[in-house]
C-alpha cells in the first residue's frame, strides 16, 4: 500500500510540471502583426479550442481563440504551422441518402498546416478525432469531402465520397498534368500531400511557401548501474518454516536502447533494457539455509520529459520478464527442490535528466505466474541507478 502511494503521488508531482511547459512561437494578428510569445504546446491528436499562452516566462498566462490568430509558427523540433479560421465543417453520417447529403456546421477552429503555397493544404482533427482537409487558393477555401457512407439500407456496403476530386480538380485546373493523379490516387493525407506538393513542380507553376516536414527519431545506445533493494516472499507448500520474507540489497547494471519520438518535441521515448538480477532466499529456521537464483531481466518501459529547459524530469513504466540463466544454487541447507520459474511483472519510474545523464529511481513488481511455486513468489525491487545515452 505504501508503495502505491508513493509511486501515485511521486505521477501527479511531476505531472504538475507538464503544466508548466511552454513553447517558442510566433503569433501573426489578423492585421499581420507578428509577437513572440510562448504556448503550451502539446501537438495536439484533437484541434484545441483555444491556446494557452504568455508574452514572456514572467507574464501572466492568456488564452488565444482561433478568431486572433492568422497564423501561429511553432519553434518545436522542426517549424509547425496552425491557422485560425471561422468555416463550415463537414459533418458526416453513414446513415443511407439518396442524395448522399453531407451536413456543415459553423465553427472556429485551429487548423494545422501542411503545405503552404499558391495552392495550400490544412488539416483540423476534430473531437471524434475525424481529420477534415482543407484546401486553399488565392480565391477558393473548401473542404476536401471523401469520407464513406452507406449506400444501402441493411448498412453493408459503403462507399466513399468523391466531391474531393472535384474540388482538387478546380484548384489545379491550370495544371491538367495532376488530372489523373487526383482521379486515381486513394484519398486521404498521403495522396492530398503528394497532389498539393506536385502543384508546386514542374510542369506546374505554383509558388511553394511552406511544407511541413515530419522529423525523424532519435536512437540512444545507454548503460545504467546502481543498487537494488529487494523484498522477497517465499512459499514452500510442504515445510512452513521455509516460507517466509527475505530482504538485501545487490548492485545491479543494465544495457539498452532508448528511442525517443520524433512528436511532442521527443518528450516520449521507449525504452528496452536487459539487467542482471539475483533472486535470493534467506533463513536461519529451522537450519540455517540459502538459496539464490540469477536471472536475466527485460525492462520495456514508455517515458515522457517535463519541460524544456536544462534538466528534464521524467517519469516512465512499463512490463518487466525475467528468465532464469541456470538452476538454482542452494548454498546450504535445504530444502533440495527448490522450482524456480520465468517472472514477469510491472515498473514505474522516475527521475530527472541532464543532457546525456539521467539520475533515476524505479519501483518493480515481480511475480510467478500460474500456481505458486517453490522458491521465491513475489519479489519487490526499489532502484536506485545513474545511466548515460550515448
Amino acid at each position: 500500500m505504501k508503495t502505491t502511494l508513493t509511486l501515485l503521488l511521486t505521477f501527479l508531482s511531476l505531472s504538475s510540471f507538464a503544466q508548466q511547459r511552454f513553447t517558442p512561437a510566433t503569433w501573426i494578428q489578423p492585421d499581420g502583426t507578428a509577437k513572440d510569445i510562448l504556448i503550451r504546446f502539446g501537438q495536439w491528436e484533437t484541434a484545441p479550442t483555444s491556446i494557452t499562452y504568455k508574452i514572456n516566462e514572467s507574464a501572466p498566462e492568456q488564452e488565444l481563440f482561433p478568431s486572433q490568430v492568422r497564423a501561429l509558427h511553432v519553434k518545436s523540433q522542426s517549424e509547425e504551422r496552425y491557422i485560425g479560421r471561422e468555416t463550415q465543417v463537414a459533418v458526416f453520417s453513414k446513415d443511407p441518402s439518396a442524395t448522399n447529403a453531407v451536413n456543415r456546421i459553423p465553427k472556429s477552429i485551429f487548423l494545422r498546416t501542411l503545405v503552404e503555397g499558391d495552392l495550400s493544404l490544412f488539416q483540423y482533427r476534430d473531437e471524434d478525432r475525424i481529420a477534415h482537409y482543407f484546401i486553399q487558393t488565392d480565391t477558393s477555401w473548401e473542404e476536401l469531402i471523401y469520407h464513406t457512407y452507406y449506400a444501402d439500407w441493411e448498412q453493408k456496403i459503403t462507399r466513399p465520397h468523391t466531391r474531393y476530386q472535384t474540388s482538387l480538380l478546380r484548384a489545379t485546373f491550370d495544371c491538367p498534368a495532376l488530372a489523373e493523379k487526383i482521379r486515381t490516387q486513394p484519398p486521404g493525407e498521403h495522396a492530398f500531400r503528394q497532389i498539393v506538393m506536385a502543384y508546386h513542380k514542374s510542369p506546374c507553376t505554383g509558388a511553394l511557401v511552406f511544407k511541413e516536414t515530419r522529423a525523424k527519431g532519435k536512437l540512444r545506445f545507454g548503460l545504467r548501474a546502481g543498487g537494488a533493494f529487494n523484498f522477497n516472499q517465499t512459499g514452500f507448500e510442504y515445510a512452513v518454516p521455509y516460507s517466509g520474507n527475505h530482504t538485501f540489497w545487490q548492485p545491479r547494471l543494465f544495457a539498452g536502447f532508448q528511442y525517443f519520438l520524433p512528436r511532442r518535441n521527443y518528450t516520449r521515448s521507449v525504452m528496452l533494457e536487459a539487467s542482471y538480477d539475483q533472486q535470493a532466499y534467506e533463513t536461519t529456521d529451522p537450519v540455517p539455509t540459502r538459496i539464490t537464483q540469477n536471472y536475466i531481466q527485460a525492462h520495456l518501459s514508455v517515458r515522457r520529459y517535463y519541460t524544456t529547459g536544462e534538466v528534464h524530469p521524467f517519469i516512465n513504466g512499463g512490463l518487466v520478464f525475467g528468465a532464469p540463466t541456470e538452476s538454482a544454487n542452494l548454498s546450504r541447507g535445504w530444502p533440495r527442490d527448490y522450482s524456480p520459474s520465468f517472472q514477469f511483472g510491472i515498473s514505474a519510474g522516475a527521475g530527472l535528466r541532464k543532457s546525456r545523464w539521467e539520475l533515476e529511481t524505479r519501483w518493480l513488481s515481480q511475480q510467478v505466474p500460474g500456481p505458486a511455486s517453490k522458491g521465491v513468489t513475489l519479489s519487490l525491487t526499489g532502484l536506485l541507478t545513474l545511466a548515460y545515452w550515448i
